[in-house]
């Protein structure tokens, strides 16, 4: 009697015990380097959906390109074979033509503007997503400018150069229409096209030129600007439907713009300290003076409308939400 009270006790304790869920595991994608600014903010936004989910959600970030280049690993989050992705907007191209605006040269007037502008337009972008995939959160990425291996400051100076472009469309058609050769890359190919002689020049950010080494290949850095990119995160639909609504809840509480414009006055310091070390190590920076900006600048807004001609989607309400979205921050 008493073994079988033993073992009946053991039965309900077994059967009475809670059973917990195994937390939701997702993995993400990213071509960014890690130990870079920008790997440190996502980790930051990853970190805290753990913390506030008390664990039940981690993601495992892949930095990078570990699971393959930036536009292949975006492919495979919008067919769900990854559960989430963080790259730049050019990447966004082949999925929403809408996006590319963004990448028009000199669209932003300065960072501040940016930094009003960029958060404005999430809901917007959300909006045009079509359902493809969910777009959780945009961060800043930096500034764009050029990488050479011998002193430039003109547009017309790249005239027949070899010229490794972001693979967008307003990038590629900046460059081609101030005489440039441009070759579109992946940023996980830039390395190995400048350091073979494949290209003479690269357009990139500060941080990805010294993170990756371009800076002893391409040691002339013309700080032109040409773009305020941004950052985005996305869930597949897959991994996205497999969530409460809770977590949906908390994942886009976590993910939010709020600290937009901190992240990027923290990149603009880490932009500003990396090209003075460029430069204490024997490195060449070109700053700008009034009158070539002004001259970069219209020779950038001058392609503007043959890119827009050349865009898909609804490109109007997209362009009309920028604009709107300037003059409010002016």
């Amino acid at each position: 009697m008493t073994i079988f009270r033993i073992l009946s006790g053991i039965l309900f304790i077994c059967f009475a015990a809670p059973a917990y869920a195994e937390p939701v595991k997702l993995k993400l994608a990213t071509s960014i380097p890690e130990g870079t600014v920008w790997h440190r903010q996502l980790m930051q936004r990853v970190d805290r959906v753990k913390r506030a989910s008390g664990g039940d959600i981690v993601i495992d970030v892949f930095p990078g390109s570990q699971l393959g280049g930036m536009s292949d690993t975006l492919k495979n989050t919008v067919r769900g074979r990854i559960d989430m992705w963080s790259g730049t907007i050019p990447a966004f191209g082949s999925v929403n033509g809408e996006y590319s605006l963004l990448s028009l040269p000199y669209l932003f007037e300065s960072g501040e503007e940016f930094g009003c502008v960029a958060p404005q337009l999430l809901p917007t972008m959300q909006d045009l997503t079509d359902g493809k995939f969910t777009l959780l959160s945009l961060s800043p990425l930096g500034t764009q400018s050029l990488a050479m291996k011998r002193e430039i400051r003109l547009p017309a100076d790249v005239d027949s150069i070899k010229i490794r472009v972001a693979p967008v469309v307003p990038i590629i058609n900046f460059f081609a229409s101030i005489g440039a050769v441009e070759v579109p890359l992946d940023p996980a190919e830039t390395v190995v096209a400048v350091s073979s002689g494949m290209v003479s020049g690269v357009d990139t950010s500060s941080v990805y030129y010294m993170a990756a080494g371009i800076n002893k290949i391409a040691p002339v850095f013309v700080d032109t600007r040409h773009v305020y990119n941004i950052l985005a995160v996305v869930v597949s639909n897959r991994a996205w439907q497999a969530l409460s609504d809770e977590q949906k809840v908390l994942l886009e509480e976590e993910f939010d713009v709020r600290e937009f414009e901190t992240e990027l006055a923290e990149i603009n310091d880490v932009e500003t300290a990396l090209l003075q070390q460029h430069v204490d190590a024997g490195g060449i920076l070109v700053s700008q003076t009034a009158d070539e900006r002004a001259i970069w600048v219209q020779a950038g807004r001058a392609s503007w409308n043959n890119t827009k001609d050349g865009l898909r989607g609804d490109i109007d309400r997209f362009m009309d939400a920028i604009l709107e979205a300037k003059a409010e921050c002016n």
